[in-house]
């Protein structure tokens, strides 16, 4: 079970930093 969770939070926050990385991206494109 610890290794579950574990593997879990790591795809949340790979999946988060990609979302984050290209929300930051787009932010950036329509700031201007």
């Amino acid at each position: 079970m610890k290794r579950y969770l574990n593997q879990t939070r790591k795809h949340i926050l790979l999946v988060g930093s990609l979302l984050l990385g290209r929300g930051l991206r787009y932010a950036m494109i329509h700031a201007e």
